[in-house]
């Protein structure tokens, strides 16, 4: 009986060890669900094709504000989720541009026919070199720049708002860090040993000098409202988090986001005018 019971807990342990070997080495096929074929760009958009500093020649898509639209100056650089490309993401761009934002959807490494393998601080290099394009290429300064981040994005625009000084940052459905997620939903794994990629955002956002919008459904099951609200009390003022009752993790267009980031930039920009 005791040799029975000797050689079924040897052979869970093995089990246990070979389970925690895969998700080691599988995690980043477990985080990042690229889509690698090339969208292909049709009328007012640009390709904006940048080389990164490890070497990689990656694209997204710039479009500027339509010329029967008055613009504000300001331009949106986007971060997109960890599934799809940068292509799936135009709808975000044509709302903005309507209310006068140039927008460039940042393409990363691994998505959308773009070379190279997703990971964290490939991510950090490919934002780097985006908002270089964009002021080398397009004269755009950084203090007129919104960084937008969509849910893995949140990590990249992030670091972003951390290493440069921009107008302000957006996050649509963000995790405080996918460290925390991962323990979360990994509560059995010892995570924070195994983790490549944490993206902790919770730990930069004091760093963050910008205004702040935070926006999340209350249903989102992929990454629950908690995490706004853990972001949102870590950010300083200015900071608004908006959240919608009805709201998942992948909808948030349905509802009025796109509507809360316009009226959150132009209260941005009424207060700069009133203090010149």
């Amino acid at each position: 009986m005791i040799k029975k019971m000797m050689n079924f807990i040897i052979g869970l342990c093995l089990f246990y060890g070979l389970f925690i070997l895969a998700l080691f080495v599988m995690q980043r096929s477990l985080i990042y669900f690229p889509d690698r074929s090339r969208p292909q760009a049709f009328k007012q958009i640009e390709t904006a094709t940048v080389t990164t500093q490890d070497g990689l020649n990656i694209s997204g898509w710039f479009i500027p504000v339509p010329q029967d639209v008055t613009p504000n100056g300001k331009t949106i650089l986007m971060f997109h989720g960890n599934a799809g490309h940068y292509g799936y993401r135009y709808e975000y761009a044509r709302i903005l541009n309507a209310a006068g934002y140039n927008f460039l959807i940042a393409g990363y490494r691994g998505y959308g026919g773009n070379t190279g393998d997703p990971s964290e601080q490939g991510f950090y290099i490919d934002g780097h070199a985006y908002i270089e394009w964009l002021r080398t290429k397009k004269g755009i300064y950084t203090s007129d720049l919104v960084i937008l981040g969509e849910s893995i994005g949140s990590g990249t625009a992030t670091q972003m708002a951390v290493d440069y000084d921009v107008y302000a940052l957006v996050l649509l459905a963000p995790f405080s860090s996918l460290l925390e997620r991962a323990k979360e939903q990994y509560f059995f794994v010892p995570v924070e040993r195994l983790l490549k990629d944490k993206f902790d955002n919770a730990q930069k956002m004091p760093q963050v000098s910008a205004p702040v919008l935070i926006v999340h459904g209350q249903k989102d099951q992929v990454i629950p409202v908690a995490h706004a609200k853990k972001l949102y009390d870590l950010a300083k003022e200015p900071k608004v988090l908006k959240t919608y009752a009805q709201a998942n993790h992948n909808d948030l267009l349905n509802f009025s986001a796109m509507d809360e980031i316009i009226s959150f930039l132009s209260g941005l920009q009424n207060i700069n005018s009133d203090n010149e």
